[in-house]
């Protein structure tokens, strides 16, 4: 695989792995509201509320969590004497 590959698939991974519990929980607290309403009036709900999650906090967190096994190593350069 393709080196510049490896973070998208990173954030992939990481953004499924943070849906699947991010969309249960959503769908457990908005049921006692919404219990006995059609399947196209919940999903009318639950979508905005998930992608404001997605948006201002799963993205964010994931995005921080690529960078950190992303970030390239840099050398620092070795200082002329006198500078």
């Amino acid at each position: 695989m393709p080196r510049s590959n490896r973070p998208t698939l990173l954030f992939t991974l990481l953004v499924l792995i943070g849906v699947y519990p991010l969309i249960t929980l959503l769908s457990f607290l908005i049921e006692p509201l919404a219990a006995d309403w059609l399947l196209w009036q919940r999903t009318a709900i639950l979508t905005p509320l998930m992608v404001f999650a997605m948006l201002y906090g799963l993205i964010p967190m994931i995005q921080q969590t690529v960078r950190l096994f992303t970030k390239p190593t840099k050398n620092k350069p070795e200082g002329r004497l006198g500078t």
